[in-house]
């Protein structure tokens, strides 16, 4: 008889964070990495909130990390790292939308596709549309199939 293993279910309330270039095709192999000991990189990682609409899509992937910096141009550059809990890939769309001092929508830039494999993580990246963007929101949904 075959046992199906219990299913691992992501909380909430255990999301830290939400978020930048999309690895898309990786396999699902374990890969080994090597890094230098002691690191210079020393990350701004920014306090976020998650509201969240798409509940199915909250039950696989977490944001783990949000990262943000400033260009030498003065454009603001922000990395979300998303993490699927699931063993299974799974597809997602993604949009980031830029704001001003004000409050108002510089750029509703395009949705995005992009696939998740089974216990990955990702960093989604985007760089603001001008030098007024000040804040960034990052739209998540499911991916529907046709």
């Amino acid at each position: 008889m075959h046992t199906r293993p219990p299913r691992r279910l992501a909380l909430a309330a255990s999301l830290p964070l939400l978020a930048a270039s999309l690895a898309m095709g990786c396999s699902k192999q374990p890969v080994n990495s090597v890094e230098p000991a002691q690191r210079e990189a020393v990350p701004n990682i920014i306090d976020s909130r998650i509201n969240q609409g798409d509940k199915g899509l909250s039950k696989a992937l977490a944001v783990q990390e949000v990262r943000e910096a400033t260009l030498d141009n003065g454009h603001k550059q922000v990395q979300v790292d998303l993490y699927n809990f699931n063993a299974n890939k799974k597809g997602f769309n993604y949009q980031f939308v830029w704001t001003t001092r004000n409050g108002m929508t510089l750029n509703e830039g395009p949705w995005h596709s992009g696939v998740i494999q089974g216990r990955e993580r990702i960093t989604l990246n985007s760089v603001a549309p001008t030098q007024d963007a000040v804040d960034f929101k990052l739209n998540l949904n499911s991916a529907r199939s046709n």
